[in-house]
């Protein structure tokens, strides 16, 4: 689907359209139209029709949580110009009538915008209302924006698939017309973003110390304690739908582990996930099984080439295709059935690292961010100013609020760089340096973040693993069982007060206190 970079060209994603603006954008296409499709169809004539209603009426429907977050700002505002003007109080009266008529001024009232916000109020009550309602309007629109974006590309979409079928049944004329139909949206979407749009602020990571757990709590080197044996591959340890999980083993609490009852398989299997009571295991040659206990399994495999990890969010599951670059397999009913998917082509088979978080998922890349609401549809992000060295990909972890990732970018003898990326949305990211003294061998990545912490492993014989409690900003290096030799690996999550760690053979967690 060539659409993926024809509008998403632009690093930074995002519809800025107002309602208003939307409803005059559609109104300006189909008047200049009118006179292209002259010769069309009456079929075709609703095709199209039909086609723009339906993107209306999603774009509406995306925007209509927004929009009743500024209602209530107005609301509010004129509430408080009400009890102003009771108290006799004209100062006040005067400041909510500077508020609203920000708010009602032209682009000022758009939901993708925060200009209805700003300047922000001399008055402490309605700065107060103002700071309130921003709050909760930043945070729905960084949602909102990517579904957004998803609507006008599931429009053009439409059109090329009429463009498509219209060519196969011959209608070579009409076929040609829709194509400069899906043009000419295209380059009217991008025009009006750049002309309507306010561009969204870069979006600060402030530090999380008091939002996890701190340095002090984390298990030392005997609090360890080992759960399970015979792990099968202890780096794709995750937590998925709230079940701590390998592809050997599972757990709801990180302490009791139960075994996976495999079911029959050809060749071998490689990554497990879960989500809506049911568990998923994948293997080579295009294996995929499902289950409700971990014990009886169903055979959904689609063939084909070998498939690796799989990850859960938003009622879907994606697995991911070792051989074909970008490509996936989306199941949208408990992986009952399975649909093929191209994120958009380039990365090769080690590009395995996606996550789900703010009701999103995001596949990084070295250069870029691929992120997507349903699995189906992907957005390509490049992103600005990427420090030197640093690997995106690194940043596939998910904390409970950031997408996040520390990799090392550059060493001076035991003096190592580590730069961290955080994002609340797969989008916008944030990148802070800081360093390391050490003289593993390995090269610095990280392996897991929750609870406050942020771990950082050198996979060498004797791995390091450093720990951080603000996001990247400093490190501490700690010591636990993947110190002992031919233990190099260490993945952890962190589920309520429990850490778990998987090694290459053993589980083990730890209690925080």
């Amino acid at each position: 689907m060539n659409i993926r970079f024809s509008l998403l060209s632009s690093p930074v994603v995002c519809l800025n359209l107002t309602s208003r603006g939307a409803a005059a954008v559609f109104l300006f296409l189909m008047a200049g139209l009118a006179g292209t499709l002259n010769g069309a169809e009456q079929d075709l004539q609703a095709d199209l029709a039909a086609a723009s209603s339906m993107r209306e009426a999603a774009l509406e429907m995306e925007l209509k949580p927004l929009n009743k977050i500024l209602e209530q700002y107005k609301l509010a505002l004129q509430r408080l110009k009400g009890a102003a003007q009771a108290e006799g109080d004209l100062d006040g009266v005067v400041a909510a009538d500077k508020a609203l008529s920000n708010l009602l001024t032209g682009a000022a009232f758009s939901p993708l915008s925060g200009a209805a916000f700003s300047p922000l109020s001399e008055n402490p009550k309605i700065a107060g209302i103002q700071q309130a309602h921003q709050k909760a309007h930043d945070e729905l629109k960084k949602q909102v924006e990517v579904r957004s974006v998803a609507v006008a590309r599931d429009y053009s979409n439409q059109l090329e698939n009429m463009v498509k079928e219209l060519t196969r049944t011959g209608k070579t004329e009409d076929a040609l017309k829709v194509r400069k139909i899906r043009e000419k949206f295209i380059d009217d979407y991008k025009a009006a973003r750049a002309t309507n749009a306010t561009t969204p602020a870069k979006i600060q990571v402030k530090n999380a110390k008091g939002s996890g757990y701190g340095l002090a709590t984390f298990p030392k080197k005997a609090a360890w304690i080992q759960r399970a044996t015979s792990v099968d591959s202890g780096h794709l340890l995750q937590i998925s739908d709230g079940v701590i999980l390998t592809n050997s083993h599972y757990s709801e609490d990180g302490v009791k582990w139960n075994a996976v009852k495999y079911p029959s398989y050809s060749n071998w299997l490689n990554c497990s996930g879960y989500g809506a009571n049911t568990f998923v295991l994948t293997g080579a040659g295009g294996q995929i099984f499902t289950s409700r206990n971990f014990k009886n399994w169903i055979d959904h495999s689609p063939g084909g080439e070998d498939i690796t990890s799989v990850i859960y969010g938003n009622n879907t599951f994606i697995a991911r295709k070792y051989w074909s670059p970008g490509g996936c397999w989306v199941s949208k009913n408990k992986g009952n059935s399975w649909t093929s998917v191209d994120t958009g082509g380039a990365p090769d088979k080690t590009y395995c690292g996606m996550s789900y978080g703010n009701g999103i998922f995001v596949y990084p890349l070295d250069n870029s961010v691929r992120t997507s609401v349903d699995g189906i549809i992907w957005a390509n992000h490049a992103i600005s100013s990427l420090p030197s060295g640093f690997e995106m990909r690194s940043a596939s972890h998910f904390n409970g609020k950031l997408f996040i990732g520390s990799s090392e970018v550059a060493r001076s003898e035991t003096n190592v760089k580590i730069i961290t990326a955080s994002s609340p949305d797969g989008i916008n990211w944030e990148f802070k340096e800081s360093s390391i003294i050490s003289s593993s061998a390995g090269k610095f990545r990280s392996v897991g973040a929750g609870g406050g912490f942020l771990m950082l492993l050198s996979p060498a014989t004797k791995a390091e693993v450093w720990i951080s409690d603000n996001q990247g900003d400093t490190w501490t290096n700690v010591d636990g069982p993947w110190s002992d030799v031919e233990k190099a690996e260490a993945l952890f999550v962190v589920k309520g007060k429990q850490i778990v760690l998987a090694t290459g053979r053993e589980i083990y967690s730890s209690t925080i206190p």
